[in-house]
């Protein structure tokens, strides 16, 4: 006879002792998960129904998810679909040193996709663990066995926090858990888990990674061969000790091209390991470096040490900076203290023989009862004397009411290298605030969504007290979902183009935009969007045009491409984009990426485009596990009469022994 638990706040699961990973299967106590987006149900049509034990060696989930359609096009660990809670995906929170700390989550696509993270108070960060997962398309829907071995992650003999969450893409958007909240985001109010340790078997609990890896470059001018190694020492998620020299940090990667209206510089992401795995334990919570600023290492290292209450992280670089040709010392480090389970305070330093060494304070808190984050966070350049100082409280919410306040102050000189375009003024006052309101109903048979918000920012000389922007953009939204409508009011008043573009006086910016989007999954989506105002006294147009799709569930390709005509500026600029991914048999992957530019030198929508740019890139991957496979990357750029063309090809194994 099945045992059904209805779920309580104060819940406790006790999983089920097994000899062998198969006998999940034949667990009786189960575990309902329930709908609380869009509304709350404790028994949907499409249900999730999870067990869970655990053998000596390794805890292991099986959860049964009924479903009709399935919406899930990524084959690639670490997809963005299931990053983003954009596809069908089945999630474990497992908080192994009790609730509110640091934990791995972990989820698992109906393709067998996995994609896992550590989540701290600070941030979400990459993970490598050695986890198995299964997942099955069935008549009914889709099955998932997830086993995670004790020797990969760290943990305290106690109660550990535990939750399961399901997402639900397509027409019928449901988020599911095991115990209902209001803010899907809150990790205080979960369930324990208590297990019995002495039925565990202990393992020193960690791995040694070694990584060579060889890298050929070419182009007209140049042909060089590189050898790299990186070595890495791992106990569980608790410490990390890794030295990398003359490594290629990144797999080949192309960043889709963005244009921000404001004509700031785009703050595209890191998406080197060396980087991002760890990045939570090393960033408070306004970051003072930006790592894509740092290039062409010698060599690195990187230590992470965390406990139950504290994280202590260094790294050390030689290395330059982009467009420096000199090569520099670089040592960056954070300690953060967690005084309860939602209290945190932190420390930051920079150290490098640019002349800019920083340090910086910064508290944290968490206010379950209404739901609000409080940040403070100080910082001082020790060479110059500039200050930052920064307020910020914030409440995220799913559905009702969400926002944000900041209030920031930056003296002169405390931009660096090391964080231009992450921070692009200083000696500034900064105030911004979003408030919004999201509310999902029924009607008509079908699930629809309203939402409204207004986001602000004015940020002055802190001197002369002369304003250097300002922005008001109200947004409403409505729609049923998948579908929604846009419309959206951006008033700008951009007043450092002053000293960027000669004999421009009118810096305001007034844009109309209407835009109808289409939110299915990662690769099953549309954006389009019309604006129509006036930028700095003259007429001006924006046209974009955003579609994903997925062909036979395994090619993903997606275009992404702009109008865009403020005579102003002297812009009448178009550009069209294609990319993808394509999930070959055998962990293959192509990764297409074409970009055409063109500007026109009259303001009509259709007229001859002049220095025109078409760069092409293919990326031909073969990566059977992780940090391991062979990289190609060829690139042809066309820019009018000149033609370059390079040409990357990366070799890498990693070889992993765990004990």
């Amino acid at each position: 006879m099945q045992v059904v638990l209805w779920i309580l706040m104060a819940l406790t699961i006790e999983p089920v002792k097994l000899s062998s990973v198969n006998q999940i299967y034949d667990v009786k106590t189960r575990y309902y998960l329930k709908t609380v987006i869009p509304e709350f149900d404790t028994m949907p049509k499409e249900s999730s129904i999870v067990s869970i034990g655990y053998t000596p060696k390794e805890l292991v989930i099986y959860a049964r998810n009924y479903q009709k359609g399935i919406h899930a096009s990524s084959r690639r660990r670490d997809a963005e679909g299931m990053v983003r809670e954009t596809e069908d995906c089945f999630y474990v929170y497992l908080a192994t040193h009790g609730i509110g700390k640091d934990a791995y989550f972990i989820g698992v696509n109906p393709l067998g996709a996995m994609a896992d993270r550590v989540i701290s108070p600070s941030g979400i960060t990459e993970w490598d663990g050695d986890i198995r997962a299964k997942a099955r398309i069935t008549d009914y829907g889709w099955d998932v066995l997830l086993i995670i071995p004790f020797s990969t992650i760290s943990y305290n003999e106690g109660y550990w926090g535990v939750d399961f969450s399901r997402y639900i893409a397509g027409s019928n958007m449901k988020i599911q858990l095991l115990v209902p909240r209001k803010n899907p985001n809150d990790n205080i109010h979960i369930a324990r888990m208590k297990l019995d340790f002495s039925y565990i078997k202990k393992s020193r609990g960690f791995s040694f990674f070694l990584i060579p890896s060889i890298r050929y470059t070419y182009n007209e001018n140049k042909k060089e061969l590189k050898g790299g190694l990186t070595a890495r020492w791992r106990k569980g998620q608790s410490t990390l000790m890794e030295a990398t020299v003359y490594p290629d940090y990144s797999e080949l990667e192309a960043d889709v091209q963005e244009f921000d209206i404001s004509l700031l510089p785009v703050d595209y992401p890191e998406k080197r390991p060396f980087f991002v795995e760890g990045r939570s334990f090393y960033t408070p919570p306004v970051s003072f470096i930006r790592t894509r600023n740092i290039d062409l290492p010698k060599f690195g290292a990187k230590f992470y040490s965390t406990t139950e209450n504290s994280i202590f992280t260094i790294y050390a670089l030689n290395t330059n900076l982009v467009n420096d040709t000199s090569y520099n010392f670089l040592e960056f480090y954070r300690y953060a203290y967690n005084f309860s389970k939602s209290m945190r305070a932190g420390v930051f330093g920079i150290f490098s023989e640019i002349g800019y060494n920083l340090a910086s304070f910064d508290f944290t808190n968490y206010f379950p009862k209404a739901d609000i984050n409080f940040d403070a966070e100080a910082a001082r350049v020790i060479d110059n004397g500039a200050n930052f100082v920064n307020l910020h409280i914030s409440r995220s919410a799913t559905q009702g009411v969400g926002g944000f306040l900041t209030l920031r102050e930056i003296d002169s000189n405390f931009v660096s290298p090391l964080n231009y375009i992450q921070f692009n003024f200083d000696g500034i006052r900064w105030i911004s605030g979003n408030l919004g309101y999201t509310k999902y109903f029924k009607k008509y048979g079908r699930l629809w969504v309203f939402g409204a918000k207004v986001y602000g920012r004015k940020v002055v000389d802190k001197y002369s007290k002369d304003r250097i922007m300002q922005i008001l953009r109200p947004t409403v939204f409505w729609g049923p979902y998948p579908w929604f409508l846009i419309l959206e009011y951006e008033g700008n008043k951009l007043d450092y183009l002053k000293s960027w573009i000669p004999d421009i006086h009118d810096v305001d910016v007034k844009f109309y935009k209407f835009g109808v989007f289409y939110n299915g999954s990662t690769w099953r989506n549309m954006q389009a969007v019309y604006g129509v105002g006036t930028y700095a006294g003259d007429r001006a147009y924006l046209y974009f045009l955003g579609i994903k799709y997925s062909f036979f569930g395994f090619i993903n390709l997606g275009t992404a491409d702009y109008r865009v005509i403020i005579p102003s500026v002297g812009q009448n600029i178009l550009t069209l984009q294609l990319f993808g991914e394509i999930a070959l048999p055998h962990h293959i992957f192509l990764k297409p990426y074409i970009n055409y530019t063109g500007n026109c030198s009259d303001q009509r929508v259709f007229c001859k485009m002049e220095n025109k740019t078409l760069n092409t890139n293919l990326i031909i991957a073969y990566e059977p596990k992780y940090l391991t496979g062979v990289y190609l990357a060829l690139n042809r750029i066309k820019s009018g009469e000149e033609i370059s063309k390079t040409g990357v090809l990366k070799f890498q194994v990693g070889y992993k022994m765990t004990f």
